[in-house]
């Protein structure tokens, strides 16, 4: 557990809580504001309001534990909590490019933080399809790397559904995407990464193993999903709940 802590203010300090902070801030103006102006005006507030403490720390105890979880780092065998750290935070990061190429970029030219932010959007072009494909195989041979192919697989898999569940609800509250949105859903998608990768090993091979065992297959599977359990439920109630305010209520 202090192993996971201090990898974590390491990488916190490395990346200067660039995508914390856009978690913070998503959290605050998506759980405070309701129209599109009213969210950009939450979003710009550089202080950070109960929604967005609310959520960094359950990011980063969240965290935490599954890194603790995962166990000492064996680099030869892909197992434990440093691989799997440095594959999540890869692979993460591809949801940024794959966002910013399929959604409509959101303009705020108020926001104080514009004449970074606001670049995204007349850049979006530079992402070509080379361009991402680049990308995507440069996290993806990192992964396999540290991981193995079937914990490559396994991320990506994870980084994907992601990306296009972040589009999905992008869309529906915004229209699009922001930066800082951009950086809760990197926060995101690496705790669920790193969720998957918690998953006894024998789990993430039978993606690549179809003569594993059914027996063996069956209970490890089991046994991650009863660890999994609360985690799955909070995030269905949250994008049920979602669902129903951002889009069942504008139908109705």
């Amino acid at each position: 557990a202090v192993a996971a802590g201090i990898s974590t203010v390491a990488t916190v300090r490395l990346t200067g809580c660039f995508h914390e902070d856009g978690l913070g801030d998503t959290a605050d103006s998506f759980g405070g504001g309701w129209s599109l102006s009213q969210i950009l005006r939450i979003m710009k507030d550089s202080r950070v309001g109960t929604y967005g403490s609310v959520a960094l720390c359950l990011y980063l105890y969240i965290k935490c534990q599954l890194l603790a979880a995962l166990g000492p780092s064996e680099w030869a065998s892909g197992r434990g909590g440093g691989p799997a750290l440095v594959a999540a935070h890869s692979v993460a990061r591809c949801t940024g490019p794959l966002l910013m190429r399929c959604c409509t970029y959101i303009v705020d030219d108020e926001d104080l933080k514009g004449g970074f932010y606001n670049w995204f959007a007349r850049s979006s072009d530079l992402l070509s399809p080379p361009r991402i494909l680049l990308a995507l195989s440069s996290s993806s041979a990192l992964a396999a790397l540290v991981l193995g192919p079937s914990g490559a697989l396994l991320s990506m898999t994870v980084m994907a559904l992601g990306a296009v569940g972040a589009a999905w609800y992008g869309r529906a509250v915004i229209g699009g995407v922001i930066g800082d949105f951009l950086g809760a859903t990197e926060c995101v998608v690496e705790v669920l990464v790193l969720m998957a990768l918690s998953a006894d090993p024998l789990v993430a091979s039978s993606l690549l193993d179809p003569f594993l065992s059914s027996s063996s297959s069956s209970s490890s599977l089991q046994e991650w999903a009863s660890t999994a359990a609360p985690l799955l439920f909070l995030a269905a109630v949250f994008v049920g709940g979602e669902f129903y305010s951002r889009v069942l209520l504008k139908l109705l």
